[in-house]
């Protein structure tokens, strides 16, 4: 494990080839706000976090000793980055993509959370998919009060959005998504085994999640990559397919054979190192490709 300290409530955790801000801003979680003094702070679990960067420590407020593990698991600081990068760096392609993403982290986020959020995210932006997300925190998530008196609400419970009307839903301005948010809420909360799908192989995993309401095959590379641990899943949007054939096959569309070459030739850090493609794709418009 990591090595960690905690004194005065704060988490002290030595990483090395780690970006706070890269790994909150490359699209994987929306509910990071980054603050003034260049923290930042996000509800994870029931608990409104700060954290912050200086050098090659991360510092995590407020912290109980019991959450150190918890905090290295959602950080993801037990991988070996650096043999990642080292595989991407022998490859005439990838090599571009270190400037610009190295120290990212695939966050291991909670897997509802998760769930709808990137049901949320479908044919939207970063900034109203956040906006959208806090939106449905304050209409059906439970109100939590943080020592310093700031108010938060947690992310809504299954059951919660169970319940919630459908004409209350579509008041928080999640258009056709309203009732795709609404039908996979009512699965999960009737037991869908959204937790199990973890130690299922890849690809069934991806099959049981598209059976739920809103979920195709991008949305549900992203519950499988930023929550329940599938590293082979690779989302691709729009945006992600022109950067693979811009990168990788001078501009044309792939054949699905080609495209599986490719991603098996990734292994086990595909959806990683698409993590990297796509914050590099973000950072240079692919002009240069």
């Amino acid at each position: 494990m990591s090595e960690f300290d905690i004194k005065d409530n704060t988490l002290q955790l030595h990483v090395h080839n780690f970006s706070l801000e890269r790994s909150c801003t490359c699209g994987q979680a929306f509910r990071w706000v980054k603050r003034d003094n260049g923290s930042f702070c996000c509800v994870i679990g029931k608990e409104l976090v700060s954290v912050s960067q200086h050098r090659d420590t991360l510092c995590i407020s407020p912290c109980s000793d019991t959450d150190a593990t918890k905090y290295v698991t959602y950080f993801d600081l037990d991988r070996d980055y650096n043999a990642i990068e080292d595989k991407m760096l022998a490859d005439a392609v990838l090599k571009k993509c270190i400037p610009y993403a190295s120290g990212i982290r695939v966050f291991a986020q909670e897997p509802f959370e998760t769930l709808i959020s990137f049901i949320i995210s479908a044919n939207n932006n970063i900034k109203r998919i956040s906006t959208t997300i806090e939106r449905l925190c304050k209409a059906c998530g439970e109100k939590m009060t943080a020592k310093d008196g700031t108010e938060y609400y947690l992310f809504p419970t299954a059951e919660a959005l169970k319940n919630m009307p459908l004409t209350s839903l579509r008041e928080l301005g999640l258009g056709y998504r309203d009732e795709y948010i609404k039908s996979t809420a009512e699965c999960i909360a009737e037991g869908f085994p959204l937790e199990s799908l973890r130690d299922m192989p890849y690809t069934q995993a991806k099959k049981e999640l598209c059976k739920l309401r809103g979920v195709g095959g991008k949305v549900a590379d992203c519950v499988l990559l930023f929550s329940l641990g599938h590293g082979r899943a690779f989302p691709m949007d729009v945006w992600m397919k022109r950067a693979v054939s811009s990168m990788f096959f001078e501009g044309k569309e792939p054949k699905n054979a080609e495209l599986c070459e490719l991603l098996d030739g990734f292994g086990d850090d595909a959806g990683r190192i698409q993590q990297y493609i796509f914050h590099f794709a973000r950072e240079t418009g692919l002009k240069n490709e």
